[in-house]
């Protein structure tokens, strides 16, 4: 069993992902599902499996996506239709900080790995002296060009950095933008 629950910053539940591996594999969303119920699709034949879990919002809608190996084995969209529990949305609505693997109840889980974030914008201290064109949120790995915000300044550093997450980047020099002194 894969028993994954999800926690809000003040600690209150904010939903959960199970899985039970039965001869027909089921799964069941916390505070939405009040049964077991089977994956719509057939789970990868593969004995290691890889999951992914992802729970997005976007324009009032809460969606659950479950990959297995890289193939879409769920997706959800939860409301008052498909969740049998009418608490759901209290619970669903609710920003997660913390991913919480039961240590008794989550029997088939050998380690977790969060997947990395999109980067949202430059570093912070750059945003004064650099800029893009770059529309972001970008994925990881991306790469993203970038210039100096004043036009009679020089980069000394990277013109193209890469994505890691959030506000980093990877590059071979940092990218750092100064005036040249007047040469008389």
């Amino acid at each position: 069993m894969v028993n994954v629950r999800l926690y809000s910053p003040q600690g209150e539940s904010a939903g959960g992902v199970f899985f039970y591996f039965h001869a027909s594999p089921q799964y069941y969303l916390n505070h939405c599902n009040i049964s077991w119920t089977n994956f719509p699709t057939a789970l990868p034949s593969e004995k290691d499996k890889v999951w992914t879990i992802t729970l997005s919002r976007i324009s009032g809608e809460i969606r659950v996506v479950v990959n297995c190996n890289d193939i879409e084995v769920l997706n959800v969209v939860l409301s008052s239709s498909t969740c049998t529990d009418n608490t759901w949305s209290t619970y669903w609505s609710r920003d997660v900080e913390k991913i919480y693997f039961h240590p008794t109840a989550d029997t088939a889980s050998d380690y977790y790995r969060p997947a990395p974030q999109s980067c949202t914008g430059l570093k912070t201290e750059w945003t004064s002296t650099i800029k893009t064109s770059t529309q972001f949120p970008v994925d990881p790995g991306t790469v993203v060009e970038v210039t100096c915000s004043n036009p009679d300044a020089v980069n000394e550093g990277s013109s193209e950095v890469t994505c890691t997450g959030a506000t980093d980047y990877a590059f071979s020099i940092e990218p750092s933008c100064s005036i040249p002194a007047d040469e008389d």
